[in-house]
């Protein structure tokens, strides 16, 4: 065990029609639910019998969701562990649910050597996303499948589509599916797992910003790297699956249609924050931070895309499947 604050940490829960209750906490396990025995019982809707455990591990308050049938909600989404640092606030059921209660941690003493902590956390995450994303797929799989260095021929961009000017599909594929892998990963484990070391929304977009980033400018390549699209891609994914279903739909209706990818990447990189922004709080959670990803990566996008959008304005862009000889 660790040792204590002077100060000691303190919970304080209340909810709608209820006055605020607070508990001093000294170390050891609480039990957090509608059941009596509890050692902190709750009674407000949409708390569990027995909701969430609240226990002092390695000098930390740790929190955790026991299966509870609305969960433990920080920041918007639902966790299933959280490290504590003074000021959380975590709701007991989801945001809008009438009468849920709330739980706020308090622990003045405890926060700068904690939001170093989380700091750290965060840096390390950004870190390995932009290392991630630095991984030049295209030019990994077509040394590994024997072929030209795709920054050699076609449009000598680092990406599937030009992959594809090789005559190689599965080789295309394979970048294309690599590519998108490494901006979902980031974002993906941050806002799964990032809870318990106190990082949230605002480091899953810098990680989004950063794998993107790590693609367009990769330190292991001279940072000449691709345009970003299959990498943006999968950090929409990351954000919400059905975001990324909705803009991979718009890529392939335009592209099917029209037979420009730049011109489907053009249009999908443009309508990613519509999206976002008409299907927030309805189909996901709309968060600033997540938000400001996606007009980045959006802007980031088109100005990679300007030598395409000057010859589709010209009529000299080339279409799929147009293939082109490696010099």
């Amino acid at each position: 065990m660790g040792v204590m604050t002077a100060r000691p940490a303190e919970l304080s829960w209340s909810s709608l029609g209820q006055s605020e209750q607070r508990r001093q906490l000294q170390p050891g396990t609480y039990r957090i639910g509608r059941d009596p025995s509890s050692e902190l019982p709750i009674q407000a809707a949409g708390v569990s019998q027995q909701h969430a455990l609240l226990e002092w591990v390695g000098g930390h308050w740790l929190l955790t969701d026991l299966n509870s049938t609305n969960g433990l909600w920080w920041r918007g989404r639902r966790i299933q562990q959280l490290l504590l640092c003074d000021g959380d606030r975590i709701r007991l059921a989801p945001t809008g649910a009438e009468g849920a209660a709330e739980l706020v941690f308090h622990q003045p003493a405890q926060r700068p050597w904690r939001l170093l902590q989380r700091w750290g956390s965060a840096a390390a995450a950004v870190l390995a996303a932009y290392l991630i994303g630095s991984l030049s797929f295209a030019v990994i799989v077509s040394r590994l499948m024997g072929l030209n260095d795709p920054r050699s021929y076609g449009s000598k961009n680092p990406g599937a589509t030009n992959v594809l000017r090789s005559g190689s599909k599965k080789a295309a594929i394979l970048t294309l599916l690599f590519d998108a892998l490494k901006g979902w990963l980031p974002v993906f484990w941050v806002i799964q797992y990032g809870a318990p070391l106190g990082v949230g929304e605002s480091t899953a977009a810098l990680a989004g910003v950063a794998a993107f980033m790590g693609h367009l400018y990769p330190v292991f390549f001279k940072f000449q790297g691709g345009k970003g699209v299959a990498t943006s891609l999968g950090v929409l994914m990351g954000v919400n699956p059905w975001l990324g279903l909705a803009i991979a739909l718009t890529w392939i209706a335009v592209a099917w249609f029209f037979r420009y990818s730049s011109l489907a990447a053009l249009l999908a990189a443009l309508l990613a924050p519509v999206y976002y922004t008409l299907g927030g709080d309805i189909l996901w959670p709309l968060q600033s931070p997540l938000l400001g990803l996606l007009c980045l990566m959006s802007i980031l996008l088109v100005w990679r895309h300007r030598e395409n959008l000057n010859r589709l304005l010209a009529g000299t862009e080339s279409k799929l499947g147009a293939k082109k000889e490696a010099t």
